[in-house]
């Protein structure tokens, strides 16, 4: 029986990892999601986590028969976690919100509530009953959850690999929920099986048997038919050609024979073979206009089915588009049209399968491109970010000819900027004149072209390049460019930026352009909280510090007034320890996101690597309880040495730049195990101390969802505040006084 309580402890953790990034990535295509939709779904899900653990906590020490109430958890599991992601498929027409529309954050969070409840409660309750069953089978009560959290961590590092290797590009989410459910009905039937069974776990075995072969059954048709149905429903009023996931997301192609719109993660990116004329000549010709002699171009982003076609028009000698996704590609080969055929086959056009903030920094020449056009959207995610920085417009600089020229645009208006777009403007502007001499075209899109030198780009100049090149366009003509380059456009622009001068410049280890984005997403969708994003604009570390000093104060005097004790400070310090493991978690993975790039697998090696760290952690501490006379003092080593760790962490993201891509992957990983290692050491050891001072049988759960509520706070404050920003390095020097904080507390 010990055995099988092991087996169910690792199939917690895996099945915990697995229902984590599968339904994030759900998510994240009905919500367009970036960082802080992820932190929002996150926080939810561990939230929930906490309140399972603290409530099931006293009642399972209080059950005669936790093995099957476990196995009930086990085939909810099974039911609910297939139509979780149906929900989320349909979670917009739930809303009443159309394919394109974006949602607020306050449905975005009720929704999310909703969803994940059960799941999370489940979760939450599975560790102190589990706490229970390998107690009761080992007959060692006071480490047992110790050994559970370990173990979990351990089922965490064995599906994090598997999740990509086997299953990431290759399967659909009904097939994994299935294939999850199929195996914790398992556990549950192993668990509750006896030489002498009572009617109720009959009857329970029964009905997680009948359930396994209506689960296997459905892998083989219903599962696929599922997938087809939600994917329909998840695009209402649009003709779902096909849908597939690569290891980097998910893409979705919709429309007839005649017309194509291709989706990545929910949001279109390429409409052929009629795109947005307007916007795709804009971009083409006034960056190759403003080139003498362009030859050799550079094309980042989905530039396929118009910006390629247009930049065909010159006499180029080569055009390098690069892609990361080969899929897209794939598809679009797979969907063609005119356009599309005529740029993918034409042999001047190079297609390039990588990042393409990796390939511009790390792969490209110096001065070998007379045109780079950056086609992205706004910068409202980690990986749109890094092609907004300051480090990103310096190695572009680097890369240009003499005379060569970058082209970005940013949402804009010729009637009124709102603040948010001001900031944002200003934000990527301030950035990008550091590095590059900068003129604006103003617009419903700001064009943005730069170069090494100063320049001046007019009508005539223009109207005399198309001529030259015997270029003939129907919206390029003289009328339209004295419209464009208007003055007064320029005027109205550089007026409404006035009061934005001083907005925050744009990092990689900094992604102020990431709140800017989702303060005009928030103006647009849930404009009644915008207070709360002005407020944010405002944080600095030196306020975060001013605040933990104050909290200090008010903690110091509860104890001095004999209102916080001991335990009180215990539970302070894990709940500190959960919110410092969680952000310096999400931390090391949006700085990989930032240097290394969006990969989404690797995200659960990430995640895979930190619990490595954890059980490693508390495994080591475990098998030293018994030798350990001061448990208290003790805990204050571990205290301090986190205190060191996240020093370290501080000196390994101020070096991470410039170095070679596969230095800062080892770095980040190797960081993620460490924190990991040093803060997985703590909970055995507090789950002994609390044991000792209360000695009851559930400070298992209590602790864990202690740690559990702070993971809850970093989730939401790290994604929302802190790495947007105050950015990376100073959200580590906050977490250092954090957790000087709870040593002081400790120590009085």
């Amino acid at each position: 029986m010990k055995k099988r309580a092991v087996f169910a402890i690792l199939l917690m953790g895996f099945t915990s990892l697995f229902i984590q990034t599968l339904l994030i990535r759900e998510f994240l295509i009905s919500f367009y999601g970036n960082e802080f939709i992820i932190g929002v779904i996150l926080a939810n899900w561990i939230l929930l986590t906490a309140l399972g653990s603290g409530l099931f906590s006293r009642a399972c020490v209080k059950t005669t028969g936790p093995r099957t109430t476990y196995a009930l958890l086990q085939i909810a599991i099974a039911v609910y976690l297939p139509a979780a992601v149906f929900l989320i498929r349909i979670v917009k027409n739930l809303l009443g919100l159309a394919p394109g529309e974006g949602a607020g954050i306050i449905s975005i969070f009720s929704s999310s509530l909703l969803i994940l409840l059960p799941l999370g409660l489940i979760s939450g309750a599975q560790f102190p009953y589990l706490c229970r069953i390998l107690s009761d089978t080992s007959g060692r009560s006071q480490n047992s959850g110790a050994r559970v959290y370990i173990l979990e961590a351990c089922g965490f590092i064995i599906a994090g690999p598997l999740f990509m290797v086997f299953l990431a590009a290759r399967a659909d989410s009904f097939s994994i929920a299935f294939m999850l459910g199929m195996l914790n009905l398992l556990c549950a039937i192993l668990l509750i099986q006896e030489k002498t069974l009572n009617l109720r776990n009959k009857y329970l075995i029964f009905t997680a048997g009948f359930l396994f072969i209506i689960s296997a059954l459905a892998l083989s048709g219903p599962a696929g038919r599922l997938q087809e149905i939600s994917i329909d429903q998840q695009y209402r009023g649009l003709k779902v050609l096909k849908s597939e996931n690569s290891l980097y997301g998910n893409l979705t192609v919709t429309g007839d024979a005649s017309e194509y719109t291709f989706f990545n993660d929910g949001i279109p990116v390429i409409t052929t073979p009629i795109p947005d004329i307007a916007y795709t000549q804009d971009t083409a010709h006034f960056a190759m206009l403003s080139c003498p002699e362009p030859e050799n171009i550079l094309l980042l982003g989905g530039c396929a089915g118009g910006i390629i076609n247009e930049t065909l028009k010159y006499p180029v000698k080569k055009i390098t588009y690069v892609e990361l996704d080969p899929l897209l590609i794939k598809l679009l080969k797979e969907f063609p049209t005119n356009t599309t055929l005529r740029e993918l086959n034409d042999p001047r056009v190079i297609v390039v399968n990588t990042d393409a903030s990796m390939f511009l920094r790390f792969q490209s020449p110096q001065r070998a491109y007379d045109v780079i056009i950056l086609n992205l959207p706004l910068p409202s995610t980690l990986q749109l970010n890094r092609f907004y920085t300051a480090e990103f417009f310096r190695a572009a600089a680097s890369c240009l000819k003499p005379q060569g020229v970058l082209l970005l645009s940013l949402p804009g208006s010729l009637n009124y900027l709102s603040p948010q777009l001001r900031a944002l403007n200003s934000c990527i502007l301030n950035t990008l004149r550091n590095e590059l001499s900068v003129f604006t075209i103003p617009g419903n899109y700001n064009l943005y072209l730069a170069k090494n030198e100063d320049f001046k780009i007019t009508p005539l100049i223009l109207s005399q390049g198309l001529q030259e090149r015997s270029v003939r366009l129907e919206l390029f003509n003289d009328s339209y460019l004295q419209e464009r380059l208007s003055r007064q456009w320029l005027m109205f622009f550089n007026d409404s930026l006035k009061g934005h001068k001083n907005a925050r410049k744009n990092l990689d280890l900094s992604p102020s352009a990431v709140f800017y984005s989702l303060s005009q997403w928030n103006s647009v969708f849930s404009p009644q909280i915008q207070g709360i994003f002005r407020v944010l604009d405002k944080l600095t570390l030196k306020s975060l510090l001013i605040a933990q000093a104050l909290a200090l104060l008010v903690l110091l005097a509860a104890s001095a007034a004999g209102r916080f004790s001991r335990r009180s400070a215990l539970g302070f310090a894990i709940c500190a320890t959960g919110f410092t493991a969680m952000a310096l978690n999400l931390m090391i993975i949006y700085a990989y996101q930032a240097f290394c790039g969006y990969i989404f697998t690797h995200i659960a090696l990430l995640s895979a690597s930190f619990m490595a760290g954890l059980a490693s952690g508390g495994w080591l501490i475990t098998g030293r309880l018994d030798k350990i006379k001061n448990s208290h003092a003790s805990f204050i080593k571990i205290e301090v040495g986190i205190g060191l760790f996240l020093g370290l962490a501080i000196l390994v993201f101020n070096n991470l730049a410039p170095r070679a891509v596969s230095t800062i992957s080892a770095s980040l990983f190797t960081l993620s195990m460490i924190c990991g290692f040093v803060t997985g050491m703590e909970f055995p050891l507090a789950n002994r101390i609390w044991q000792e001072q209360k000695g009851d049988g559930s400070s298992s759960g209590k602790l864990y969802a202690l740690d559990l509520a702070g993971a809850y706070l970093a989730a939401i404050a790290v994604s929302a505040a802190l790495v947007p920003v105050v950015g990376i390095i100073k959200s580590c020097v906050f977490l250092l006084v954090l957790k000087i904080i709870s040593l002081i507390l400790l120590m009085i």
